[in-house]
This record gives C-alpha cells, structure tokens and sequence, in this order.
C-alpha cells in the first residue's frame, strides 16, 4: 500500500465556504457495538449488536462570525458540514476523499484569546448522518434517521427495514 500525504483540505459548513480557516477536521469514528455470546458453547464469542454513537470536529481559525450566529439553529434543526480532502499517492496520484456530515452542534469552545494569534473555535457535533468516500469508493454510508448502516458494502439494515415495514 503506497503512502499517502494530505495536500489541500476544504469544506462548506452551513453553506460557508472554508479553505484557509480550517485548522484541524475530525472525522466520525465508526465503532461497534459488541456483546458476547455463549450459549452452549464452550468458547464464547462476540457479535455485533448496534454501533456507538458517532461525533466529529472542526477547528476553525480566523472564521466568520456570522457562520458562528448560524450554528446555533433552533432546537431540532441540523447542521451540515461538508469537507473535502487531497491526498497525494507515492506515485504522484491524486486521492479525493470526501466526508459528508449531518448532526446536531454540542459544544462551540473558545481557545485562549492571546495577542498576536488568530481567533480559533472548536466546533463539535453529534453525528446523525455520516457519508464517508475514498477515490471514489464508499467507506461508509450512515444514517441514524433513516436507519441506512452501509460499512461499505451493502446496507445492513435493508431487509431489517423491509421487514418491519419502515
């Protein structure tokens, strides 16, 4: 598997267009949620059971104030955060990557305010849909809402939904 490096890093939250004032992106993390079972076997395995909860972060430096008024949307109101990345191949290949994220804001924090450095603001979000594709291919597809649980190949909950007429 060749190296890769990140070369440029853009994004679009709540439809302002970011670039330069993105300092740091968290992705969603996709865990699992495991339990054991044993039965009546000797040896007990685990089998998934539902994933975790999902969050992610922006770290934005110098940002708009008013993308920041817009982040505080009426209860039940989700925001969208679109970032897109570069990655550049050993080979000299360019790799688009692309996360695509619904959720609600929880925490807008402050960095210390010091002389001389930009305004920073960390912006943390409780996932509800997380789309992530990689060179074209789908990583994930996730929707708590909808329930769609696509790792990557295939949606989980299809028949799930189908069978419980959802």
């Amino acid at each position: 598997m060749a190296e890769r490096t990140r070369r440029l890093l853009a994004g679009t939250f709540q439809g302002y267009p970011l670039l330069e004032e993105i300092e740091e992106f968290t992705p969603p993390n996709v865990e699992k949620t495991m339990e054991a079972s044993r039965g009546g076997r000797f040896v007990s395995r685990e089998l998934m059971v539902g994933l975790e909860n999902m969050t992610a972060s922006i770290v934005l430096t110098g940002a708009d104030s008013a993308m920041f008024a817009d982040l505080n949307p009426p209860t039940g109101e989700d925001v969208e955060l679109y970032v897109r990345e570069s990655w550049e191949t050993e080979e000299g290949e360019a790799i688009s990557v692309k996360h695509e994220i619904t959720g609600t804001v929880k925490k807008v924090e402050s960095r210390a305010v010091k002389m001389g450095e930009f305004p920073q603001r960390t912006v943390e979000l409780a996932v509800i849909a997380s789309k992530r594709t990689e060179g074209g291919t789908l990583i994930h597809n996730i929707n708590v809402r909808t329930q769609v649980v696509d790792l990557g190949s295939g949606d989980l909950m299809e028949a799930h939904r189908r069978a419980a007429e959802v």
